[in-house]
């Protein structure tokens, strides 16, 4: 062999060395990254919907439902009152005993369509008494839109809800 094929000879060996060493690292760095990857929370595996921390088991004198009745039972409210400038409410959000479905409540003031509060999943049978407003209000006379969502509790699909609006003094 002439030192010319010797020569491209060893040139081919070695970028074949080096695209093998190569390959291998990117191998080793791949395997490493998805071991060191963090598992996905709670709310990435459900798409963003969790349990909420807060609920409790409902007081059986405030279910506010009958045995009677069928399909998604939504609690009603007369009127609301809140204390100016606070952001920590008092307000039971609750989903009744006896529904099939989580509930998430969004609440919004009169025509703004940026919550001021959004709970997390509510199981049935289950309360929140106490929420933290995005921001106190100040005092006047407001209507709250509650925007009541149900979702499966099998699968987190949507499905039907109820707008509740309710009179909201804030003194």
């Amino acid at each position: 062999m002439d030192t010319e094929s010797k020569k491209v000879k060893w040139t081919e060996s070695r970028w074949l060395k080096i695209c093998t060493a190569v390959l291998i690292l990117l191998l080793i760095a791949a395997v490493v990254f998805l071991l060191l990857k963090p598992a996905p929370d709670e709310a990435e595996r459900s798409g963003g919907l969790v349990l909420d921390e807060n609920a409790e088991d409902i007081q059986p004198e405030s279910s506010g439902t009958t045995a009677e009745q069928q399909g998604i039972k939504i609690p009603g409210y007369e009127s609301i009152v809140f204390p100016a400038g606070e952001t920590d409410v008092q307000l039971t959000l609750m989903n009744p005993a006896g529904n099939k479905c989580n509930f998430v409540y969004e609440l919004y003031i009169d025509e703004d369509d940026t919550p001021i509060y959004t709970s997390g999943l509510i199981e049935p049978g289950k309360e929140i008494s106490e929420i933290t407003l995005a921001n106190g209000l100040e005092s006047g006379e407001y209507t709250l839109y509650m925007r009541v969502k149900a979702f499966s509790q099998e699968t987190d699909i949507p499905l039907n809800g109820a707008l509740v609006t309710v009179p909201l003094t804030v003194y």
